[in-house]
């Protein structure tokens, strides 16, 4: 028997005096549609505020090209959307191995896996972490990973839940 149990902490509080041999422990996972752990309130980059501005510019000048996979990025008004992020994010191509500059900075190899539109589920996660931080910054997003998979979330205001994005 115990006295008191946390979820939030998954703590639980025995009686005193009780000397437990084991604690067999249950748990129920539910699936992101459903849980409703508040967002946080942590920025999803460290860009500055001029960066962000002048990358979001560029990605609206690399949109503008009719051929250009990042018109998917913006609906017909020209407005950024989840739907198009994700999408844009789908649409990689799979590879383990991209090869990249070494000698560049992290966020300008990050940049060229996003104009390659190429990685596994690890770059496409970022990739949709760093785009929405730019086009959608009032969007609460965070990465997810376990031993073989990461994906994103985002925070649903409507609903007051997380949702599952599994860009492959």
């Amino acid at each position: 028997e115990y006295i008191e149990f946390d979820p939030y902490l998954n703590r639980v509080r025995l009686k005193e005096n009780t000397q437990p041999r084991s604690i067999r422990v249950n748990y129920i996972l539910e699936d992101c549609e459903t849980s409703k752990f508040p967002p946080h309130n942590q920025p999803k980059t460290n860009l500055t505020a001029d960066y962000k501005k002048s990358l979001k510019e560029h990605i609206k000048f690399l949109s503008s090209n009719p051929s250009s996979p990042f018109r998917e990025l913006f609906d017909s008004n020209g407005k950024a959307s989840l739907q198009g992020i994700i999408a844009f994010c789908k649409d990689f191509k799979e590879k383990e191995n991209i090869e990249i500059d070494s000698s560049q900075s992290a966020f300008a190899k990050f940049w060229q896996i996003i104009e390659a539109q190429a990685g596994s589920c690890g770059h496409r996660s970022r990739a949709f972490l760093l785009l929405a931080d730019l086009l959608l910054p009032e969007l609460q997003v965070m990465i997810v990973t376990n031993s073989c998979h990461v994906f994103p979330v985002w925070y649903d205001r409507a609903k007051l839940q997380w949702c599952k994005v599994d860009l492959g």
